[in-house]
């Protein structure tokens, strides 16, 4: 017995000295390719091209950029922020951005799923170059819907404040009824805008140079704009906000800077215009502290109710899919018709009808 236990202590002592002794085993992890920064820079902006390519419900924002690294070894980390209804699947987040890895072994991707949001790293070669994070609306999606150019029809006034949906009205301080239709509104609550029209006027002043568009006649229009401005608040002073229709081939900023400038401080403006035109006017404002949204919605002359009806529509999956939506309206019988027919269905699709005010006020000072 005692021999025994002498002889299990003798093995006991030496699987402890064997386990002492010998180096313990890791997992074993795969080594990463040596990479310099020239090969990680070069790859992480191939990255972010591909990543604006990719077929995602959302279109990506301008990124928040932050440098990481040492000296040695150097590189950016662009960070995409995104707030979105939630969707049902997030297949159409995660598996675009998955493929990246199989068109570059030096492209990692990690998917984290969080309650609030979902967040993609993507990195290369191990370092972590993007950051995707779709952040959920703890809200539902929201439209607003404008109804521009009012000031001709009083008619046409009266039978659309009497539609019960919450409309955004947009007066033309140049049309004869303007002040008078602008009372109505006021009276019966209504979000009352005001409009200005640059599509035509600011265009015409322009003339050819060279390659270098010149303004003719500019100090001129933007005495008058000034003008029309000044009187219109003095006789609308309801006014909440302003619909600026920037439809001109070219338009610079001289017109921008003269509403900047006249328009008492806080009051919103939503900028209509070709899609690249409206965000740079858009972002002027926004620098100047002047919330701003911009929306590349047209105002076709002589839409049916069907067409107008379709441009609803539109907007509402605009806001299902980005949580919030803008679309400008001519105020026609046409119009009239579509939004008695589609807005009893907002509430029956999720989407709520707000007035632009409250999404520009909250949304009109950030890059969206």
């Amino acid at each position: 017995m005692i021999a025994l236990g002498a002889l299990v202590y003798l093995e006991l002592s030496t699987v402890e000295h064997q386990q002492i002794s010998e180096p313990q085993r890791r997992p074993s992890v795969p080594a990463l390719p040596a990479t310099s920064e020239e090969t990680v820079v070069g790859e992480a902006a191939r990255l972010t091209l591909r990543l604006h390519e990719l077929d995602l419900p959302a279109p990506l924002p301008s990124p928040k950029e932050e440098q990481l690294g040492n000296p040695g070894l150097q590189w950016t980390h662009r960070i995409y922020d995104l707030t979105l209804p939630r969707p049902r699947q997030l297949e159409p987040f995660t598996e675009p951005v998955l493929k990246l890895r199989a068109e570059n072994p030096l492209v990692t991707v990690q998917v984290e799923d969080h309650p609030q949001h979902l967040e993609l790293r993507l990195g290369v070669a191990g370092l972590r170059t993007h950051t995707l994070r779709f952040r959920w609306l703890d809200r539902p999606p929201r439209a607003a819907l404008f109804v521009a150019g009012l000031g001709r029809d009083l008619v046409l006034a009266r039978r659309l404040l009497e539609l019960p949906a919450r409309i955004t009205y947009a007066v033309d301080p140049t049309e004869p009824f303007a002040d008078v239709i602008a009372e109505r509104l006021k009276l019966a609550g209504a979000a009352t805008w005001l409009q200005v029209n640059l599509s035509q006027a600011y265009s015409s002043g322009f003339r050819e140079e060279g390659q270098q568009p010149k303004l003719r006649d500019g100090d001129s229009f933007l005495a008058e704009l000034e003008s029309l401005l000044t009187q219109a608040l003095a006789r609308i002073p309801s006014v909440q906000g302003v619909l600026v229709l920037a439809r001109a081939e070219r338009l610079a900023q001289a017109p921008l800077a003269v509403i900047h400038a006249v328009i008492p401080a806080g009051i919103p403006v939503v900028v209509t215009g070709s899609g690249q035109q409206a965000s740079e006017l858009c972002a002027w404002l926004r620098e100047r502290k002047r919330p701003c949204l911009a929306t590349s919605t047209d105002l076709p002359d002589n839409s049916t109710p069907e067409e107008t009806a379709s441009r609803i529509l539109m907007a509402v999956a605009r806001a299902q899919l980005l949580g919030d939506a803008i679309e400008v309206l001519a105020a026609s019988e046409a119009t009239l018709q579509a939004i008695g027919r589609e807005s009893p269905r907002f509430p029956a699709v999720g989407v709520e009808l707000v007035d632009a005010a409250t999404l520009v006020g909250e949304l009109g000072l950030s890059q969206r």
